[in-house]
Order: C-alpha cells, then structure tokens, then sequence
C-alpha cells in the first residue's frame, strides 16, 4: 500500500487507465460475446427450419405432425424412436447427417460410433463436445 502512495500523478494516471481500457474490453467481450451468441441461435433456427422442409416429402405421408405419448415420440400413429429408416431417407435427401432427438436424446441417426454401428440412446451430454450441433 505504501509503494502506491508513492505513485507520480503520471504514474497514477497511467494505472488507471489501464484499469479503465482493462475494464473497457472486458464490456466490450462481453458484448460482442451476447451478439455473437444470439447471431448462432439465429442461424441454427434457420437451419433447423430448412433442414424439417427438406423433410416434409418423407414424413407427410406418415402423418402430420410430432408428439410424445407414453414416452414414446410418433409422427402420427408411428413411433419415431429407433426409426433408422426413416432417418436413411432424411439422409438420401440432404446428404448430411440425420438425427432424431426427442429432448436431449437421441432417438435415431445415421450418427456412427467408432466401431461402425449407429449413435442413437445417447444423451446429448455423452456426446463429444466437439460434435455437439444445435
């Protein structure tokens, strides 16, 4: 305490305005961090909204519209669950990887484990998250 009462008024000056600029940046994080953050859940609700369109020709004809009853997530009267060739479909059409989640379970997918059979039962916080996707 007694070496910062011996401080210069430049010298004072100066530490606060590191202080300051310190203080300054971090909002400015912060900040940029809210924006960035919005920004993503923005664009992962697009592709979502996309991605359930490029589904539509595969999944009207089952039925119309998702729910759960007794725990089990159905398209109409199908039960989803475990569903890989509905998610084969899905894949043939858009190329990419195609998942089912019903809450933070997998339900079906052509996701594979290493040892080459398919991902689904898994909770998402089982998951790498490297590979985790909104």
């Amino acid at each position: 305490m007694s070496k910062l009462l011996k401080l210069t008024i430049a010298q004072c000056i100066g530490l606060f305005a590191l202080v300051g600029i310190g203080c300054l940046g971090a909002m400015v994080l912060v900040a940029m961090s809210g924006l960035i953050g919005d920004a993503m859940e923005a664009q992962a609700a697009r592709q979502q909204a996309v991605s359930m369109a490029l589904t539509r020709p595969v999944t009207a004809p089952i039925g119309d519209g998702f729910f759960v009853r007794d725990g089990k997530l159905k398209l109409g009267e199908e039960i989803i669950n475990g569903d890989q060739a509905l998610v084969d479909e899905i894949h043939q059409i858009n190329g990419g990887v195609a998942t089912i989640f019903m809450d933070d379970v997998r339900l079906a997918a052509n996701v594979l484990t290493p040892d080459s059979t398919r991902r689904i039962a898994a909770w998402i916080a089982q998951i790498e998250p490297s590979k985790q996707v909104a």
